[in-house]
């Protein structure tokens, strides 16, 4: 018997090199195969998945499909409105988030209600179903999440039936919505800085890390004490966004004012081991499993401060990411240098973060281009 949650892995190619996606208890992993030979790659793959694949659910399963298209098996009536239920209390029920399977539970049922052609539940419904959800206002990543959760409830609930809603449907059919964020000004940063001391000391540094650092929020709430290294002013950091494919810790330099306020922060702090966290209420608070509390009391400094989107794009905490990156292209700062500090693995990502300043383009234009006039 294979070892439950596990999936068959997958390859992918990612700049010449061969990578594995696996999914072990509802969690994706990718693993560096190191080699370019498909064959090769080929075979690693094999040789992972050796014994994970259940065969005996596997021809099980194709028995009841072999079945079902005689007639042998006959479908019992699905109620909606029991699923839910069944798979809380099912002893193969993945930990996820109630919150979610239940908002889109509510709308699958609310739209089984209004569509007079619902009928019995298949695939055909199952796309009507996620192109409503679209209607609703729903973008890709969160129909992706949403289909995923209903999937995995019939596949607990119902084993023996079709699964009538599919994430490959959703990737096929609809395009990411590109989310742009906007460079923020000095006087922004500054405002946001002040108006985060409101909501306490730990936002108000937090701000201050991203300003700094440009590092993403998760990587500023989870930011221990053992990451920095006050003798060489550096901070060492392997960010979670990209630590399963590319484990590779940054050092990022610390300015001035960011030291000074650290070594402050740790002179006064309860706990300052290795492995203690420099901000211990906002990591507490981003590793329950709904973080939005976190992201609320964000966006609520950006409104109290008066920053909002623009035609240039939006303004949220991501923004500082792109404001260090185009305050480094301002001042010239070797593209290498900064794709080392923001760990962007390439050069198109780096561009995609920058929004140089015009009235410094235009300054630096003329100062190059000599007159030719007189």
């Amino acid at each position: 018997m294979a070892k439950r949650g596990i999936k068959r892995g997958y390859l992918y190619q990612k700049g010449g090199w061969w990578y594995l996606r696996s999914q072990v208890d509802g969690r994706k992993i990718s693993e560096a195969l190191k080699t370019k030979d498909k064959a090769e790659a080929e075979a690693i793959r094999r040789e992972r998945m050796a014994g994970v694949i259940d065969w005996d659910s596997r021809i099980k399963a194709m028995e009841m499909q072999l079945a079902r298209l005689k007639g042998e098996h006959k479908q019992k009536p699905v109620k909606v409105s029991e699923l839910l239920g069944k798979y809380w209390n099912h002893p193969d029920r993945y930990p996820g988030s109630r919150r979610i399977l239940q908002r889109v539970f509510d709308l699958l049922q609310k739209w089984l209600r209004d569509d007079p052609e619902a009928g019995k539940i298949d695939a055909e419904l199952g796309c009507r179903f996620i192109n409503a959800m679209a209607s609703y206002g729903l973008k890709k990543p969160s129909l992706i999440m949403y289909v995923g959760a209903l999937a995995r409830v019939w596949r607990t609930v119902l084993p023996d039936l079709p699964v009538p809603w599919r994430v490959q449907y959703v990737k096929r059919n609809f395009r990411y919505d590109v989310i742009k964020h906007r460079r923020l000004t000095v006087k922004e940063c500054r405002d946001l800085f002040n108006h985060a001391e409101k909501d306490g000391k730990e936002m108000q540094g937090i701000f201050l890390l991203a300003y700094s650092t440009g590092l993403r929020l998760k990587d500023c709430c989870m930011l221990t004490w053992g990451a920095i290294d006050f003798d060489s002013e550096f901070l060492n950091v392997t960010p979670f966004k990209t630590r399963l494919t590319r484990s590779i810790a940054l050092k990022i330099p610390m300015t001035n004012e960011l030291k000074l306020w650290l070594w402050e922060t740790k002179e006064k702090a309860f706990r300052k081991e290795y492995d203690d966290f420099v901000f211990p209420d906002m990591a507490a608070e981003y590793q329950k499993p709904s973080n939005g509390r976190v992201n609320y009391r964000i966006k609520k400094v950006f409104r109290n401060a008066d920053v909002y989107a623009t035609e240039s794009g939006t303004a949220s905490f991501h923004s500082f990411r792109v404001t260090w990156q185009s305050r480094a292209d301002d001042a010239m700062v070797s593209r290498v240098i900064t794709r080392n500090v923001l760990g962007h693995n390439s050069s198109s990502m780096s561009d995609a973060y920058s929004q140089l300043d015009l009235q410094i383009t235009k300054n630096e234009v003329r100062r190059a281009v000599e007159p030719l006039i007189g």
